[in-house]
């Protein structure tokens, strides 16, 4: 049966990372920029670019800037015009204090590292789950922000077919 045309607008499945993968949960205490260690000379940095500077000012800390629930729950109004709904959040991967490539959150989301140039691969990184809060892109403070990934080197060759990562297919068993 073909899939249905609805199920592209489905909400996805959770993500579930094979066993192979590293589970990280890093609390943001420090604000942001923040950069945190993967292992050796390999690190992530979150970023956020908030534009009008006046605006997080004045905000309330303990509102939520920024989470995945936007991306995995249903909704149907388009984006609005409000400058502080869901700022544009980046993890920037760096080896050796170079910059590799950059991701954004984006729930589900699921990168080779670097991918497109003819460096060698270093890690496949998944996002799996964030919750920014205004005070934390002001500044230091411990107000519940985190940004939870996966990752696994593939820096070396292996000696078997690697089964691909990706999202739970939708119920109509159909990716988009």
């Amino acid at each position: 049966m073909p899939p249905l045309p609805i199920d592209r607008f489905l909400v996805p499945e959770p993500l579930v990372l094979p066993d192979s993968f590293v589970r990280v949960r890093q609390d943001l205490v420090r604000g942001v920029p923040f950069e945190f260690p993967l292992t050796g000379d390999l690190s992530l940095a979150l970023v956020v670019a908030v534009g009008n500077a006046r605006l997080w000012r004045d905000a309330d800390p303990a509102a939520v800037a920024t989470d995945e629930s936007s991306e995995n729950s249903p909704h149907t109004p388009p984006r609005g015009a409000d400058p502080l709904e869901r700022p544009p959040a980046r993890l920037i991967v760096r080896q050796a204090r170079a910059i590799r490539a950059v991701v954004p959150l984006a729930a589900g989301l699921i990168r080779i590292i670097p991918d497109g140039d003819e460096a060698r691969t270093l890690l496949e990184l998944a996002v799996i789950s964030w919750r920014l809060h205004v005070g934390t892109i002001r500044g230091a403070g411990d107000y519940g922000s985190f940004v939870e990934i996966g990752w696994r080197p593939i820096g070396k060759g292996v000696s078997g077919i690697v089964e691909p990562l990706h999202l739970a297919a939708p119920r109509g068993g159909y990716l988009p």
